[in-house]
């Protein structure tokens, strides 16, 4: 058969777990020294292949040898900006808990059909709805993040120009925090919060060999 190649994302504290799926599944495992990339290439019983992806925030720090269970049990401190035209979310994470955040939303007017001056009023509205909830969520970025002096990185989400425009905004220390992620989000609230941890700390896992192995991976494609 020949081989087959996949990438799967798992999340940090899943690890352990998976890598114990992967060796029931094709005999036990080694680490084996690999310079290509930032990362550690494990190689089973049967050949089968699993090359782990540090995530951008870990790279410059790889531990080393390969412990699963050292990774597993990382809990960086770091900051969340996600941001939208309907709303915002700021939080201070360290490890997978939330240590202070806040959530705001802002109602959106829909399109209107007149053209003219009304057209125009519209425009006007919504340009002043942006400022609004740029300026809500840098306020609370230097609010929450400001006072804290051991965030690792910052994570984003969202609307890539209000992002940019709250970057400007915030205190040059936090813009300047190297960035973690940037997250695929539809309107931050409570719930997006409460899955941002196994999203930001997870390492991508390509999975090769002459047996194909399942992809397991916890993180829903359509949310990854």
């Amino acid at each position: 058969m020949p081989d087959q190649e996949h990438v799967v994302g798992v999340p940090l504290r899943r690890l352990p777990g998976w890598l114990a799926g992967f060796a029931a599944r094709h005999g036990a495992w080694e680490a084996v020294s690999s310079e290509a990339v930032s990362g550690w290439d494990l190689v089973a019983a049967d050949a089968a292949r699993a090359q782990v992806l540090a995530p951008a925030w870990l790279a410059a720090t790889l531990p080393e040898p390969f412990d699963p269970e050292a990774l597993a049990g990382l809990a960086p401190a770091y900051g969340l900006l996600l941001l939208r035209r309907a709303g915002y979310a700021v939080a201070a994470f360290e490890g997978v808990e939330v240590v202070e955040k806040k959530v705001g939303t802002r109602h959106i007017h829909g399109r209107t059909a007149a053209g003219g001056w009304s057209q125009q009023r519209f425009a006007r509205r919504r340009d002043n709805q942006a400022d609004e909830i740029v300026g809500a969520a840098a306020e609370h970025v230097d609010r929450i993040l400001g006072p804290r002096t051991d965030l690792e990185f910052l994570v984003t989400g969202g609307d890539r120009p209000l992002l940019n425009a709250a970057l400007k905004a915030i205190d040059r220390r936090l813009a300047d925090l190297p960035l973690g992620a940037h997250l695929g989000v539809g309107t931050p609230d409570a719930k997006m919060l409460a899955v941002v941890p196994d999203r930001v700390l997870a390492v991508q896992v390509r999975i090769g060999g002459p047996q194909p192995d399942p992809v397991r991976g916890p993180l829903d494609p359509s949310t990854a």
